[in-house]
């Protein structure tokens, strides 16, 4: 899953967030989505890094990354998403359908708790579109109460290969019999009337990169973890998202131009490190920074969030190397 996803992270930190859009008609969806078992702390098999030249890269992600060296290279506009069709090495989501309309939904691995990166490929009429206006929504239903999650609408215009790339920052794991749904709201062409697609279904996997930040009087922000790559010894690239979710309900604003500290620390040793990257802003809610583990071992990664002048509380993540 080299290739696919080398650039991911370039595109959406440039995605402007599209105006919501009413007269929506439903849709029907067919799943297609597969669930992982828990994934173990630091131990997720993450995309690789947007920025090429990680010094910390190892001699072993090197010789990986060397497969796929031809694609990397053609890659620098940042909007490549190499692929095949059927897309090589993603997985399928499912599809949804509303007459000559269908949305096929693929992601570089199974969708877990924490930053995903979707891909949608749009056919309108048999044809595959390169223009299209996509607003998203997700949903889960726990014990009855639905709950949503931060999304970052795609850009109107698709890739080289025909797709809309979108982030989808899931706040939990679901059950099997508590699955996630996608509505989607497709304008083809652009300015036409939007149609609903739904895809329904959609299995989220456990894991410990998502968490909520607590403010002193008590408004709450979701926060969550993405490293480029596997984290290792040394320099590791990471986007750490952030969005507020105002009390009673169901809204999720992007925390834009925060000021964002990050402090490692090697939990059994009980010190920090040197040579790390301040997470810096890259809109709609994402921070792109780089932690030095300098060591193997267990470490925790914390950040305070403060925006406009007030603290939006700390979040922890632990791992393990």
């Amino acid at each position: 899953m080299h290739s696919p996803t080398t650039f991911l992270l370039a595109r959406f930190v440039c995605a402007v967030a599209l105006a919501a859009l009413a007269g929506c008609d439903s849709g029907t969806a067919t799943a297609a989505a597969a669930a992982t078992a828990d994934t173990p702390k630091g131990e997720a098999d993450a995309a690789p890094s947007p920025d090429a030249s990680d010094a910390g890269d190892t001699a072993a992600s090197d010789a990986a990354a060397s497969d796929t060296a031809a694609s990397d290279a053609a890659a620098s506009d940042a909007a490549a998403f190499v692929l095949g069709d059927p897309p090589a090495g993603m997985v399928p989501l499912g599809v949804g359908q509303n007459g000559d309309l269908a949305v096929e939904v693929f992601a570089p691995a199974t969708p877990q708790a924490g930053q995903n990166y979707l891909a949608y490929r749009v056919t309108a009429q048999g044809v595959v579109t390169s223009a299209a206006t996509i607003t998203q929504a997700a949903q889960m239903q726990m014990a009855g109460a639905p709950h949503g999650c931060p999304l970052i609408d795609p850009p109107e215009a698709a890739d080289s290969l025909g797709l809309f790339q979108s982030v989808a920052v899931f706040q939990m794991a679901s059950a099997a019999d508590d699955p996630w749904r996608l509505d989607l709201n497709v304008a083809v062409p652009l300015g036409a009337p939007t149609r609903k697609v739904s895809v329904d279904g959609l299995l989220v996997a456990n894991s410990t990169w998502v968490t909520t930040a607590t403010a002193a009087d008590g408004s709450k922000s979701i926060v969550s973890l993405y490293f480029a790559k596997k984290p290792k010894v040394g320099l590791n690239s990471y986007v750490l998202s952030v969005h507020g979710n105002p009390a009673d309900s169901d809204t999720f604003p992007a925390v834009a131009d925060a000021t964002v500290k990050a402090t490692p620390l090697m939990v059994t040793m009980g010190h920090g490190s040197n040579g790390n990257v301040a997470p810096v802003a890259k809109g709609n809610g994402l921070y792109a920074g780089k932690a030095n583990f300098s060591m193997p071992g267990e470490w925790k990664l914390t950040f305070a969030v403060t925006a406009a002048g007030k603290s939006l509380g700390s979040a922890a993540f632990k791992i393990t190397l």
